[in-house]
């Protein structure tokens, strides 16, 4: 068994137990001379070496993307089977690199291959950890490989031993003892909570932001006291007593880039405003000079891409006026009585488990970390004993989360903690309170509340509670509903400490109050299950028989499964048979895995090209169509040898390459070999009757295809029908403009087939936002409508592919098993309406809109693209000032529109991403570029994405605003049924011209709350309306046909005319 354990966080200070002062077994580790190290054949041909005698390193250059350039060694085992392995790199130009680690037999082959490092930053970083290799290993390679560019590796180093040790975490729980849960209703699911005592009378008020963002204020169980519209989902709250009056103004920043930091009292006005702290930033208040009035502290720039840290901090007085700022980065801070006497200090941490205490003036006054990995989040407690205060923190390393305390002396403690189930790390991390919840229990416990697990730890760091183990069950399992979900919490610090846990996955609307020390109802306790109408929906789906096939099309749904490349022939043959009774005339099930013969990429299933090519000649054998993951982020990890030879083995299942988010890298320093790359890969898929499966977040088909350095790769007459747009929904950015988009390039024939990669909520890496736009990545608290709904509208708007992303649920772990329960709320219950052929596969939707919009490339993307810039990703470097203007403005997660954009103009939407089922007031409208041919009678709206033209001047968003609302009603009056507040896709029946299958879609996003509408028919009355769901015939009246949508799901009907 090949056992990989990187930077475990548990393990002791040495790497292996057994031997820990081995010798490094690699020789020249250091690189004073290369006479141990080999070349591979691409390196010697093309690459680069160059020592560098001062750093002891070595630089690799390689000028291409899909051929390794290697420098190894082999080492003998000498009966060892664990190794620990560390080195050195620096990056250098944009490049992929790894060290590989290759366990050999005595005869050659190979056993396994894995590719530890994730190497990345123009700085010198440490990579270490802990392998066991396969039996039989006799010699272990060691390889420095690397891909399209330069890499400096230093201090090469392996070394034999024995297995790491691990603590286990200090148990001390009391059967049956937990917490009790207090449950309170509420009007609509809450967002965002805090607790403060606002007025001084010792009971704390709750400040809640609800999904649509109101802010009210109520005490636990009572009425709303204050409703506050702000605008805007809020990022985080805080109180303080601004004026003097013993009262406490609540203090808000907000998910809206252009709000400032406001307070409003508690009559709900604004009392105060930081023009110059503006967006999600992070707040905390105190006294910090003794002068008995609060300080208030803002991060600045806590939007840093994707790191989840911010680039510093500055320091207010009551007033508003600026006292002192820092600049560095971090992930959290807190007001906390560090140092007796006078004030209070600022204590700051992150980005690693680090921390600098700062006075009231800004200087530091103590700096001090610990060993590990990135700071989570972390509370300042004061220990049992009076010897001052220490910090706990939660620190994550290698998908591992542990809990410790410090003193600023010492680290006191350390014991691992669950912060996901199945201890995957993904979607994990989890929110802290401190304070004396259990009064028996010496000094303050820590509350570490994850979305699944809740756990108490006592001041020694011992678990005196734990909700549950976070280990086995079944995978499916993080997404089911059940018992409270919750991705907020508050707790207000009090003598006797109240903890409250936010709405459970933004769906229960209500909030609750949990107490700890007495019998435990939290772990049995179960919200409503919001979903259980979807499983009756499956059931009687199930119950009808199957249609006459109205399209000759079919859906392909192809799933990311390793498995697949490493079971047995007889086990692929089972496994053959099983995806085959899933399948249907109408719909075909394909497999994928991330076949890598490339070291240079850390990432994929790392094999041989030969072990590649000898497992695509079983899948042909067992007849499974299946396709290769070959490239990610515009960087390759299989070789055209491996593509060349699979293709020439199976020329019947070898179907399609799949290559993901490539396109939202444009413009990075590769970006011409990455085009290049991709050209001469769909010319081999075109000449070999494959497709090429491109997976695309954000509103990717509906922008890069504008550029025509872009257009003359994809969709050049040779490519039209191998090109296969995908939308890949976790990363959802204005989804009109990417639906449009797809469905514009299918109709004006640059692509003959479109799809869906329907995954789950991924915040994780949504937006600028730290850890996304929430501190626990609410993954895992996705409803099974989101996928329901996302695979529905895909297939309904005439997609024929979907992706399965690995993970995601479908298919139990054994495929022979069949399909997890869940799948009936989401994709089965999709797909069981394709296998009774009641929705038609690859039809277009009959209610496109007249007015095609035209999107040429805006100067702004032009120069970001001179620059190097990756300006298609919106999130980060294209939300820049001149491209947040006009007609297609970029925004953030949940940002408002003003009035003139587009859609708000074309589809009635207020926030970016308010939905991803975009309703249709004005029916669907295409995107387009501009070397596309205008379809026959639609009519231009050409757009930069700032300015508007309809057959006149350029002009401005505001100026154009009445004509382009005019001209889309217009072009929507050829639409024959609407049903209002809806999203609807209409499916002409190729059966009757006066027929359409009718797929009428909830809107609601976060928490839908269903709708009750009337499906009316334009120009005459409805006919006959058919359920097609459960077979009935629906009334109809002179005013239409009136429809009920529960909470999340749809309707599907046929409707004559």
């Amino acid at each position: 068994m090949w056992r990989l354990l990187i930077s475990l966080p548990f393990a002791l200070a040495s790497a292996v137990a057994a031997e820990p002062a081995l010798a490094n077994l690699i020789r020249d580790g250091d690189f004073a001379s290369l006479d141990s190290w080999q070349r591979n054949g691409h390196l010697a041909a093309a690459g680069k070496v160059t020592r560098l005698p001062e750093d002891k390193a070595v630089t690799i250059t390689n000028p291409v993307i899909d051929l390794d350039a290697s420098l190894f060694q082999e080492i003998p085992t000498a009966g060892h089977s664990w190794w620990a392995w560390s080195v050195r790199t620096k990056a250098g130009t944009a490049m992929r690199a790894s060290l590989g680690l290759v366990a050999l037999s005595e005869t050659g082959r190979v056993l396994a291959i894995d590719t530890p490092t994730r190497i990345q930053g123009q700085r010198w970083s440490s990579h270490q950890g802990t392998l066991r290799t396969p039996p039989g290993t006799t010699r272990l390679r060691v390889v420095l490989s690397v891909l399209d560019g330069s890499c400096s590796f230093a201090d090469v180093q392996v070394r034999g031993g024995g297995p790491p040790e691990r603590a286990e975490p200090r148990l001390q729980v009391v059967p049956g003892a937990g917490f009790a849960v207090r449950e309170h209703a509420l009007e609509r699911p809450w967002w965002e909570v805090e607790a403060g005592d606002l007025d001084g009378d010792g009971v704390p008020e709750l400040i809640a932001c609800d999904v649509d963002g109101l802010v009210t204020v109520r005490a636990e169980g009572g009425p709303v006291r204050l409703r506050f519209e702000a605008g805007a989902l809020v990022y985080q709250f805080a109180t303080a007593d601004l004026d003097g009056d013993g009262v406490k103004e609540i203090l808000f920043s907000s998910l809206d880039p252009k709000q400032p930091v406001r307070a409003i009292n508690r009559q709900g006005a604004v009392i105060r405003s930081w023009a110059e702290s503006r967006g999600p930033e992070r707040l905390a208040t105190g006294d910090l000079d003794g002068d008995g009035h609060p300080e208030i502290v803002v991060s600045r720039d806590n939007q840093r891409a994707g790191s989840g840290l911010a680039g510093g901090l500055v320091v207010y007085d009551r007033s508003g006026k600026k006292r002192w700022e820092v600049e560095r980065s971090l992930r959290h801070f807190a007001v906390a009585d560090w140092i007796a006497g006078g004030g209070r200090e600022l204590v700051v941490g992150g980005p690693g488990v680090e921390f600098v205490v700062y006075d009231a003036n800004g200087r530091e006054v103590q700096k001090f970390q610990t060993r590990g990995g990135l700071l989570e989040q972390f509370t300042v407690s004061q220990a049992a004993d009076a010897g001052g205060p220490r910090v706990v923190a939660l620190q994550q390393n290698a998908n591992r989360f542990s809990l410790l305390a410090h003193d600023g002396q010492r680290q006191l403690w350390e014991t691992p903690v669950t912060a996901s189930l199945r201890n995957s790390g993904s979607g994990g991390g989890a929110l802290l309170a401190t304070g004396d919840f259990a009064p028996g229990v010496p000094g303050k416990e820590t509350v570490v509340v994850a979305l699944h697990v809740i756990s108490v730890i006592d001041a020694t760091g011992t678990t005196i509670y734990r909700s549950r183990d976070g280990g086995g069950g079944e995978y499916w399992e993080s997404w089911a509903p059940g018992g409270i979900n919750s991705p907020e919490i508050a707790c207000w610090p009090g003598t006797v400490p109240q903890l409250f846990l936010s709405s459970s996955r933004f769906r229960h609307a209500a909030y609750y109050r949990l107490d700890f020390g007495g019998a435990d109802a939290f772990k049995e306790y179960r919200v409503p299950d919001q979903e259980k109408h979807l499983e009756t929906m499956h059931a009687a789906v199930k119950a009808q028989p199957a249609r006459p096939a109205g399209s000759a099309e079919k859906i392909k749904v192809f799933m990311a499964l390793g498995e697949f490349a490493r079971v047995s022939e007889a086990t692929l043959g089972e496994y053959a048979t099983a995806l085959q009774s899933l399948a249907s005339p109408s719909l075909e099930f394909l497999v994928m895995y991330e076949a890598s013969d490339l070291l240079g990429h850390e990432r994929g299933q790392k094999m041989t090209t030969d072990q590649i090519v000898e497992r695509a000649r079983l899948l042909e054998k067992a007849g499974i169509p299946f396709g290769y993951f070959a490239t990610h982020g515009g960087q390759v990890w299989l070789s055209r040898e491996a593509i060349r030879r699979s293709k020439e083995v199976a020329p019947r299942m070898f179907r399609f390459l799949y290559i993901a988010e490539n396109l939202e890298t444009l413009y990075g320093p590769l970006y011409k070999d990455v085009l290049k790359w991709t050209d001469e890969a769909l010319d081999f898929c075109a000449a070999h009757g494959m497709k090429m499966l491109f997976k695309e977040k954000h509103d990717v088909w509906g922008l890069l295809p504008s550029d025509p350095e872009v257009f003359n790769v994809l969709f050049r007459p040779g490519h039209r029908e191998v090109t296969v747009p995908i939308w890949s929904t976790n990363q959802p950015f204005q989804p009109e403009i990417q639906l449009g988009g797809m469905l514009g390039l299918k109709a004006t024939g640059l692509c003959r087939e479109f799809g869906m990669s329907t995954q789950y909520w991924n915040w994780h890496e949504w937006g600028r936002y730290p850890r996304g736009i929430r501190d626990v990545s609410p993954t895992y608290v996705c409803p099974s409508d989101i996928i329901l709904r996302l695979e529905l509208m895909g297939v309904a708007l005439g997609g024929t592919w979907v992706h399965i992303e690995g993970g995601q649920t479908y298919l139990r772990p054994d495929p022979r098993e069949g399909v997890v329960p869940l799948a009936r709320r989401h994709r089965d219950l999709v797909y069981e309406l394709v296998r009774k052929n009641l929705i038609l596969p690859g039809v277009p939707p009959a209610n496109l809109n007249a007015v095609a919009l035209v999107r040429s490339f805006h100067p702004a993307l032009e120069e970001g693209k001179a620059r190097g810039r990756k300006v298609a990703y919106p999130y980060y470097e294209r939300n820049s000032e001149a491209l947040r203007q006009g007609f297609i403005p970029a925004r953030y997660l949940f940002e408002p529109y003003a009035a003139d954009a587009f859609p708000r103009l074309a589809y009635d939407e207020d926030w970016n991403v308010r939905s991803c089922f975009p309703r249709t007031p004005r029916g669907w409208v295409p995107v387009l570029p501009p070397a596309a041919a205008l379809p026959a009678g639609a009519v231009a709206l050409e757009t930069d994405g700032e300015r508007v033209r309809l057959g006149g001047e350029w002009r401005t968003a505001g100026a154009a605003q009445a004509e382009v609302e005019r001209t889309l009603q217009q072009g929507a009056e050829s639409i024959v049924l609407q049903a209002p507040g809806t999203c609807l896709i209409l499916q002409r029946d190729p059966a009757s011209p006066r027929s359409y299958v009718v797929t009428v879609i909830d809107p609601g996003y976060l928490a839908p709350t269903g709708v009750n509408t009337v499906l009316r028919a334009r120009g005459g009355p409805l006919r006959h309306v058919v359920d097609l769901v459960t077979g009935q015939s629906l009334p109809v009246a002179a005013t239409g046909c009136a429809l009920a949508i529960e909470p999340g799901a749809f309707r599907l009907l046929r409707v004559e005319l």
